[in-house]
C-alpha cells in the first residue's frame, strides 16, 4: 500500500565526502604489491622539481588520476610526496660542522645539505 517516510537530521553528503569514500573504497581493493615505479625516469633539469615526465608517468600508472587536470595533479602530488612517510624531523648530525669546514666546502664548490 501507500507509504509515508520521514527523515530527521539526515544531511546529504558533500561531493568531497562522496569522492573521499569512493577513493578509499577503490584503494582498499587495489593490490598493495602494485607500486609506483620510475626506474627509467631521467632526472629533472631542476632537482627540486616534479617535472611533466614524472607526472605523466604517475597518470599512466594510476588511471583514476585522469580526472585531475595538469595543475591539480601537480599540486596534489607535490603535497602528497612531500609528506609521504615523513615520520618526523630530520636528525641533527652527531657533531655540528664548524665554520672552517663549512667555508672549505663552499669555497671548493660544494653544497650545503
Amino acid at each position: 500500500g501507500d507509504c509515508l517516510t520521514f527523515s530527521f537530521g539526515m544531511r546529504a553528503p558533500s561531493h568531497a565526502e562522496l569522492l573521499l569514500d569512493a577513493a578509499e573504497h577503490l584503494a582498499a581493493r587495489w593490490p598493495d604489491a602494485q607500486r609506483y615505479s620510475d626506474a627509467d625516469l631521467r632526472p629533472a633539469a631542476d632537482p627540486f622539481e616534479i617535472d611533466a615526465a614524472a607526472l605523466n608517468r604517475l597518470r599512466a600508472q594510476v588511471p583514476m588520476l585522469a580526472m585531475l587536470d595538469a595543475a591539480g595533479l601537480r599540486d596534489w602530488f607535490g603535497c602528497f610526496i612531500t609528506t609521504y612517510r615523513a615520520a618526523g624531523e630530520p636528525l641533527a648530525p652527531s657533531r655540528p660542522p664548524n665554520l672552517a669546514r663549512i667555508e672549505a666546502v663552499l669555497t671548493g664548490g660544494g653544497r650545503l645539505r
